[in-house]
């Protein structure tokens, strides 16, 4: 095998993982599209049931949001091995002929797109499903919810920049500490459960360490606010960092522990 990207192997492989994984897609779809349409329905069925329905609005377009993130942070990169509850599906990776690299590159951008896909396309359905349901029955608050979150998303157009990029950096690193989870936890079935597990007692212990520094917990948000260029940077590096523990981690489970197999 050359030790170059090889367009049409990754072709090859993608094809390979979209077959393998389309168990859990099924699965993965119809549970995302029953929740966030019983979520948009809790305003009907409050109508329908004898309530005044008048509760559609900020309440349930938050939640879905909530989801939406969680789908993005969770969701897109512990799943990477969601074949991997059959043993066969471990052997036949380890055995495919492609690189480390291009196996880890399109294990995760599947399992991350495949997400974004399903949560998108099942937020549009439930939408529609809900409003039909509403003008059926005869509710006069009946709206559609994606208007709704994007206005909610625009109230926050006011806040600084680089308040903005410290919340991204941020996310990218908690986005990556899964994808280092999905890869240490590989042949556990809640490989999720435990990350977040060990997420929770960072965070504790990343409290603790700030308020070493400063006294109260309004200084603590002083500290943040005045060093946001420092911590951008800090979630960047250590973003990187996971990544590319995570791709050592995927390498060492394989036949050839290196960059490329050549």
């Amino acid at each position: 095998m050359n030790n170059i990207f090889n367009i049409q192997r990754v072709g090859w492989l993608s094809r390979w993982i979209i077959s393998t994984d389309m168990p859990y897609y099924r699965k993965s779809a119809a549970t995302t599209l029953a929740v966030i349409l019983f979520i948009l329905l809790i305003p009907t069925l409050q109508y329908f049931f004898g309530g005044d329905g008048e509760t559609a609005g900020e309440f349930p377009a938050t939640v879905m949001l909530f989801m939406l993130a969680a789908v993005f942070l969770l969701g897109g990169s512990y799943m990477m091995y969601s074949y991997s509850q059959r043993k066969e599906g471990l052997r036949e990776l380890n055995l495919l002929p492609a690189s480390n690299l291009e196996k880890f590159l399109m294990r995760y951008l599947l399992s991350f797109l495949s997400q974004l896909v399903i949560c998108i396309g099942c937020i549009l359905i439930a939408d529609l499903v809900q409003y039909v349901v509403g003008w059926i029955i005869g509710r006069s608050e009946t709206c559609f919810f994606i208007p709704l979150m994007c206005d909610i998303l625009s109230r926050f157009d006011n806040i600084p920049g680089p308040m903005v990029w410290c919340l991204f950096t941020q996310f990218l690193w908690v986005h990556t500490f899964y994808i280092v989870g999905a890869n240490f936890f590989r042949n556990i079935k809640f490989s999720w459960l435990f990350t977040s597990i060990v997420l929770f007692v960072l965070f504790l212990g990343g409290i603790y360490l700030l308020n070493s520094f400063v006294e109260n917990g309004r200084q603590v948000t002083l500290y943040m606010e005045n060093h946001t260029w420092q911590f951008s940077f800090l979630f960047l590096a250590l973003s990187i960092f996971h990544v590319w523990l995570a791709y050592r981690l995927f390498c060492r489970r394989q036949l050839v522990g290196r960059f490329f197999n050549c």
